[in-house]
Parts: structure tokens; C-alpha cells; sequence
């Protein structure tokens, strides 16, 4: 493996760890203060809504570093 494939790794764990807390965010866990201005303990639905949108990116984001390290 070379440099390159390593840090597409290293970003993708990252993405991955960031999409998780995105999904709790989303599914009503109080983390709301470390997130999209800290205003709220717990998203209200529309905030849940772009935390879901969020996570999902960041997992393409993820897949796409990926692909193209293998390039």
C-alpha cells in the first residue's frame, strides 16, 4: 500500500465516524450542543432531516475517496 491508499483510509474511518454521529443526531440523541451551532439539545425534525442528508454524504464522500485511491 502506498501513502495515498493509506490516508483515503484514514479519511474514510473519519467520514464514517462523523456519519455515525450524524445518524444519532438524527435518531434523537442529545448531542445536539456539539453540532450545527450547538442551539439545540436535541435536533427539532427538520435539523434531524440534514443530519440524515449529512451522513449520507459523507458515506458517498467516503466511497468515492476509496475509489479513486484504488485508481
Amino acid at each position: 500500500m502506498d501513502i495515498t491508499t493509506n490516508l483515503a483510509i484514514f479519511v474514510t474511518i473519519l467520514f464514517i465516524l462523523v456519519s455515525i454521529f450524524q445518524f444519532l443526531l438524527a435518531f434523537g440523541f442529545p448531542f445536539g450542543e456539539f453540532a450545527m451551532g450547538g442551539y439545540h439539545r436535541i435536533l427539532p425534525n427538520k435539523l434531524r432531516i440534514m443530519s440524515v442528508v449529512n451522513g449520507i454524504a459523507l458515506l458517498l464522500m467516503g466511497t468515492v475517496f476509496l475509489m479513486k485511491a484504488e485508481s
